[in-house]
């Protein structure tokens, strides 16, 4: 599986695991970096299992989770390999 695969499957298993309510995945591309946000009901997304928090640990350049109007947002930012993505075009 993928880098970002492993990273949506660890946010929604921990998701289900300790919010058991809704959720959103936004995946958002950028040039370098693919942002992998998932909103969710929980009240403390610091309550990620050390095994998994390990795991992503090793895949992203940077993760982490915030508290945002009622919901925890908790995200990561994948480095893309190869040349950069070109700019959208308008």
């Amino acid at each position: 599986m993928a880098p970002a695969g492993v990273v949506v499957t660890e946010f929604v298993r921990e998701s289900v695991l300790r919010a058991s309510t809704m959720m959103d995945l936004h995946i958002v591309l950028g040039r370098r970096y693919l942002l992998v946000q998932l909103f969710d009901g929980g009240q403390r997304a610091s309550e990620m299992s050390p095994l998994s928090a390990v795991l992503i640990e090793e895949l992203v350049a940077r993760w982490g989770y915030l508290r945002q109007e009622g919901r925890t947002v908790t995200w990561a930012a994948l480095r893309l390999t190869g040349p950069p993505c070109p700019a959208p075009r308008r």
